[in-house]
């Protein structure tokens, strides 16, 4: 049994695929090279990205101070440093 959809259904569902498609392009390009290849954590740094824009930068630059301080106490934790 087919179900009958508006004009208006086929232009949002078509609308909806759309985005989907630039999303997926979009995704595919956000690939950043490192010196040893692509960044294995690339996502978690976009994400990191997106949410430290909305703060000054004298924010940032103090949450990055943390964030630098806190993965070299743990990688000495685990005799990697």
């Amino acid at each position: 049994m087919a179900i009958k959809t508006s004009s208006t259904d086929d232009k949002i569902a078509e609308s909806i695929m759309s985005l989907v498609e630039l999303r997926k392009k979009e995704a595919e390009q956000e690939t950043v090279e490192a010196p040893e290849g692509k960044l294995k954590y690339l996502s978690m740094y976009i994400n990191l990205d997106r949410m430290l824009k909305t703060l000054p930068e004298s924010t940032v630059e103090e949450l990055n101070f943390q964030f630098i301080c806190q993965i070299r106490e743990i990688m000495q934790s685990y005799g990697c440093v």
